[in-house]
């Protein structure tokens, strides 16, 4: 988004110079910079107006309630659990930088207290989960392939452990031979181990094509 800021001629410098009526705008000489605005936590409290008729002291009758909350009873709203969420799952972030993140911002709020709105929102998301795995499992082929990452775990020495990203990419083509029409669904899986098991659990029922590399786990699905 770009925001527009007029820097205007100060008063004193309007007249002209040579027969001191005021001179009008010509133009604008446009130049350009490019800013980071840092993220900013907002805490919204909603006075809902309550209102009665003081000379009959009838029925009192309270404003509408504000949009419905994500997690019943929770402080999160929308944008602050899509933002945890992105830093999780886009940026790669693990929950104690986005508590730094939100500090610095404005808000500390515990590891702990994150790691549950996280898990609501998951819960939440769960359905659409089971639409997109649903569209990759009546695909007519599918992209398969896993990566290695580390995992956090306190109880073992190091605080890590290897984990692995099963990645599945469906395509449905178009019956008329159109590729332009091809339809692409992305799900993922993770897996404590590299065994074919995982997929092989996953792909339960799928009659796609598959198409993967060299793996020998593969020869079994």
């Amino acid at each position: 988004p770009t925001r527009t800021e007029e820097i205007r001629v100060p008063d004193e410098d309007r007249p002209c110079p040579v027969c001191g009526k005021m001179r009008c705008t010509l133009g604008h000489v446009r130049s350009v910079v490019v800013e980071y605005t840092p993220p900013k936590i907002e805490v919204i409290e909603y006075l809902r107006e309550k209102i009665v008729c003081r000379p009959c002291e009838g029925e009192i009758t309270l404003a509408p309630p504000p949009r419905e909350r994500v997690i019943d009873r929770a402080l999160p709203g929308p944008q602050m659990l899509s933002a945890l969420v992105v830093n999780k799952t886009v940026d790669g972030l693990p929950l104690q930088r986005s508590r730094k993140i939100f500090k610095r911002a404005g808000l500390d709020i515990p590891v702990g207290t994150l790691s549950r709105w996280e898990g609501f929102t998951h819960q939440i998301l769960e359905p659409l989960i089971k639409c997109i795995r649903a569209h990759v499992l009546d695909s007519d082929t599918i992209n398969l392939d896993d990566t290695g990452l580390l995992v956090r775990d306190p109880t073992v020495p190091g605080g890590t452990i290897r984990g692995h990203i099963w990645v599945f990419i469906g395509r449905k083509y178009d019956p008329g031979g159109d590729l332009t029409k091809t339809r692409e669904f992305v799900s993922y899986l993770y897996a404590p181990t590299w065994e074919a098991r995982h997929p092989e659990a996953f792909l339960e029922g799928c009659r796609a094509g598959l198409q993967g590399d060299a793996y020998r786990g593969f020869e079994r699905i």
